[in-house]
């Protein structure tokens, strides 16, 4: 969905053997992102710009995800919501503390506006119906307590 086209600008002979490659890379909404690199004369630029073309859309993404976990509005531009309820599944399986509340808090607004079910969400976490429940109550506690926790001030 992101990385439209992606072409090689230039390949120029260096020394020692070596190439200066640059790319430009446009996704879908016109962005363009150039990238260089050096290379050794046996680097194939075709298959480098076809591999960071992939590199670079899982970047933007992940950039997309984690903007998202900071209170962005809930765009996406870089990603499917399939594609997201994955990536939110295998960091929620990682992540502590304040990340973590960050992606419960993410997963519950998600619900709570319709953009995804409970039952789209149970099934991107692969758990039961009682399994999903508990996780959820799991993640409306942390929340809650974050909440609590950020709205606390000194007296």
């Amino acid at each position: 969905m992101t990385i439209v086209t992606s072409v090689v600008l230039s390949d120029e002979p260096q020394e020692a053997g070596r190439r200066l490659i640059r790319e430009r890379h446009t996704d879908h909404l016109g962005v363009v992102y150039e990238h260089s690199y050096r290379a050794l004369t046996a680097v194939n630029a075709e298959t480098e710009l076809a591999s960071y073309a992939v590199l670079l859309a899982d970047r933007l993404a992940e950039l997309e995800f984690a903007s998202l976990l900071e209170g962005a509005p809930y765009v996406l531009n870089h990603q499917t919501a399939t594609q997201l309820g994955t990536r939110i599944r295998n960091s929620y399986k990682l992540l502590s503390k304040v990340a973590l509340v960050k992606v419960a808090a993410l997963i519950l607004a998600r619900i709570s506006d319709g953009t995804y079910t409970d039952l789209q969400v149970r099934n991107v976490f692969g758990l039961t119906a009682g399994q999903w429940t508990t996780l959820k109550q799991k993640m409306i506690d942390l929340v809650a307590h974050w909440t609590a926790i950020e709205a606390a001030v000194g007296e």
